[in-house]
């Protein structure tokens, strides 16, 4: 009868240690959701002299921040991940380019970012005017994959990626959940450039900003 009782309080413990293990992976994954918000955590950085203006909009980034620079390349052209470092937050706009307010009307914050100490310029001459996206601190890594940078930046377990376009003056960077066509828009950043440029924009890259330009009004 012992021996019994032991049995089942041993399964029971088992079976408690597994359902909080299950509990505890749902917790943390939750947690680095929200945590995660794309407006405060993505920006844009411009590169000039090794050294990184960075646009975001999140006025409480620390000095030392992790920055993931995405360089995004249409093939046949390889894309580029690099890391640099926020160092100070700048009192204006370090760049004219990257001085856009959003839909509600406000201006993002900026920071001088740089690469470890010894690197110049991170990415190749493909990208000549240095714009790449930023990430600020990702929990997870970034991958290239087929052509594509990918990652799991909001722990959900979906993938996002990285795409570029252009329109009338101005440069658009967005990431997306999922595979087309069932993208969902997560992210929308702009760099004006101040010139015409032949427009790449597609109709699903329009809509997805139109949509997220909408969802940032509503939570206004």
């Amino acid at each position: 009868m012992a021996r019994r009782l032991l049995t089942c309080t041993l399964v029971a413990i088992a079976i408690v240690s597994g359902c909080a293990s299950k509990s505890k992976s749902r917790s943390t994954e939750q947690t680095a959701q929200q945590a995660f918000v794309f407006m405060d955590r993505m920006g844009i950085a411009r590169w000039r002299d090794n050294e990184g203006c960075l646009a975001v909009f999140n006025a409480t980034v620390e000095r030392g921040t992790k920055v993931a620079l995405v360089d995004q390349q249409a093939p046949p052209e390889t894309p580029r991940v690099k890391e640099a470092t926020v160092v100070e937050r700048m009192s204006q706009a370090c760049d004219a380019g990257l001085a856009n307010a959003n839909s509600n009307g406000v201006v993002p914050s900026f920071y001088r970012v740089a690469t470890p100490a010894g690197t110049s310029w991170p990415f190749s001459a493909v990208n000549p005017l240095g714009i790449v996206i930023a990430i600020l601190d990702p929990a997870g890594p970034l991958v290239v994959r087929e052509g594509q940078v990918e990652a799991d930046l909001d722990g959900d377990g979906a993938r996002e990626s990285f795409r570029s376009c252009l329109s009338a003056e101005n440069i658009h960077f967005m990431a997306w959940t999922g595979s087309p066509p069932h993208d969902e828009p997560r992210w929308h950043g702009l760099y004006y450039l101040g010139y015409d440029v032949t427009p790449s924009c597609t109709d699903q890259e329009v809509a997805g900003m139109v949509a997220l330009d909408k969802r940032a009004v509503l939570v206004k």
